[in-house]
């Protein structure tokens, strides 16, 4: 793994073995949020689908988790 520069923390830290998920939006995670911040985003992303009652199954509810997971790891959205 490498270090890098953590959208969320800000800190130097170890990255992620591998992208966690296929397409641009896993390469940017791979690339700048530490292990550290992607734990804190799962069990987050857990409390958000309860909370929320959210479906994968649904692509507005889809949308929506990307929305919260790129604001709580301090990912900028592409234009």
């Amino acid at each position: 793994m490498s270090k890098v520069t953590c959208s969320r923390c800000e800190e130097e830290r170890e990255g992620l073995a591998k992208p966690p998920f296929r397409g641009e939006m896993g390469e940017r995670i791979h690339a700048s949020v530490c292990g550290g911040c992607w734990v804190a985003w799962m069990e987050e992303q857990k409390k958000e689908m309860n909370e929320h009652r959210l479906s994968m199954m649904n692509p507005e509810h889809q949308e929506r988790l990307l929305q919260m997971m790129q604001s709580f790891l301090g990912l900028k959205v592409s234009s």
